[in-house]
C-alpha cells in the first residue's frame, strides 16, 4: 500500500541524506556512502482491497533495508560499502527516523561530531517537497547556538585522540593530514553560520570558497588550504587506486614511494630524489597545515593559549 499522513489523505515522504565524502561530492575509491534515512511522520499505510494496513515505520523501513542490501550486497558482487552509523543514536539506534525526531535529538542529544558532520550533510534522494523540508531541518540544526570556546576544546581534544592512534605517515588523520582541513572547515561554519548562513556548503572546497568570500579564512591561508585538500586527496586516490582498498597511509618502502611520487608528477629519473623531494614538500605543506589549524582553532582555546604561552 502507500503510507499516508495519520491525519491526511496525501502520500507521506522519505528522505536519503548523505554525510561524509558522499555528502560532499568527494567520493573516491574504496569509499563509502554514509546514509541517513528519514521518513516524514507516523501513520498507517491504505493498503490494497483485501490487505491490512502497516505502520509507515515498518514500510520504510522495509524499504531501507532493500535499498542497502541492493547497494552492499556481495551476491553478485558489491556496489558500494553502506555505512548508517552517524544516524541519530549511532548503531544502536533505530534505521530510520521521523523528522521530528531528528531534530530532537540534534537540538537535545547529539555530540560535537555529529554537529560537525551534519556539515557535510546534503539530501540525496526525496519523495516529494519532503526534500525541501530535510534540507531546511539540516540548516535550522546547524544554526543551533554554540559555544566557541567549548566547540574549539573538543575539536581539539577528537583531533589529538585520532592523531594517538595514527602514525605520521597517515596523510589523512596524522598532523596536517586532510581531517585538519575538514575539521577547520566545519568549525569555522558552525561558529560563523548564524550570521553568514552562505557558508554552509558541504563541499570542503566549496565551503573555503566560501569562508574566504565572507572574510573569515585569509586568501592566502584559503590558497594553502585548497591547495593542501587537493594534493593530499590526490595521494588518497592514488594509494587507493594501486593497492585496491581503502588506504591513507604513505607507504614505507622507497621504491614503492618514489612510484607514487611518478603518479603524482613528480620527474626525476634518480628515484632518491623522487622519494626526498615528495617527502620535503609533504612535510612542509603538513606542517603548515597544521599551524593554520592552531591559528583557527587552538587560539580560540584558553588552554591552548596557556599552553602555548608557557612555552
Amino acid at each position: 500500500g502507500m503510507p499516508r499522513h495519520s491525519s491526511e489523505s496525501r502520500r507521506a515522504g522519505w528522505a536519503i541524506v548523505g554525510l561524509g565524502k558522499l555528502g560532499g561530492r568527494e567520493l573516491n575509491y574504496h569509499g563509502d556512502l554514509d546514509l541517513v534515512f528519514l521518513y516524514e511522520c507516523d501513520g498507517h499505510t491504505k493498503p490494497p482491497r483485501g490487505r491490512e494496513p502497516v505502520a509507515n515505520e515498518q514500510y520504510f523501513l522495509d524499504l531501507v533495508r532493500r535499498v542497502v542490501k541492493a547497494l552492499s550486497s556481495e551476491e553478485q558482487g558489491r556496489l558500494y560499502a553502506v555505512d548508517t552509523r552517524l544516524r541519530p543514536h549511532g548503531a544502536s539506534g533505530p534505521l530510520l527516523t521521523t523528522l521530528d525526531s531528528f531534530r530532537s535529538y540534534y537540538r537535545d542529544a547529539a555530540r560535537t561530531w555529529e554537529r560537525l558532520a551534519l556539515m557535510r550533510a546534503r539530501v540525496l534522494f526525496a519523495r516529494g517537497s519532503f526534500g525541501r523540508d530535510v534540507s531546511a531541518a539540516i540548516r535550522e540544526i546547524a544554526m543551533l547556538p554554540i559555544d566557541p570556546e567549548t566547540l574549539a576544546d573538543e575539536v581539539s581534544a577528537m583531533r589529538k585522540r585520532m592523531e594517538g592512534s595514527r602514525g605520521g605517515t597517515d596523510l589523512k588523520r596524522g598532523p596536517g593530514g586532510s581531517v585538519d582541513i575538514e575539521f577547520l572547515t566545519q568549525y569555522l561554519q558552525l561558529i560563523h553560520c548564524r550570521d553568514r548562513p552562505e557558508i554552509l556548503r558541504p563541499n570542503a572546497w566549496d565551503a573555503l570558497e566560501a569562508l574566504k568570500r565572507a572574510g573569515i579564512l585569509d586568501p592566502a591561508d584559503h590558497a594553502h588550504l585548497s591547495a593542501a585538500y587537493d594534493f593530499l586527496r590526490s595521494v588518497e586516490g592514488r594509494l587507493r587506486l594501486v593497492y585496491n582498498r581503502a588506504i591513507t597511509d604513505l607507504p614505507e618502502d622507497e621504491n614503492e614511494l618514489a612510484r607514487l611520487a611518478r603518479r603524482l608528477n613528480y620527474s626525476s629519473s634518480d628515484p632518491q630524489t623522487l622519494v626526498d623531494s615528495f617527502r620535503a614538500y609533504a612535510a612542509r605543506l603538513t606542517a603548515q597545515t597544521r599551524a593554520l589549524f592552531e591559528t583557527y582553532v587552538r587560539a580560540s582555546n584558553p588552554l591552548e593559549r596557556r599552553e602555548t604561552t608557557n612555552l
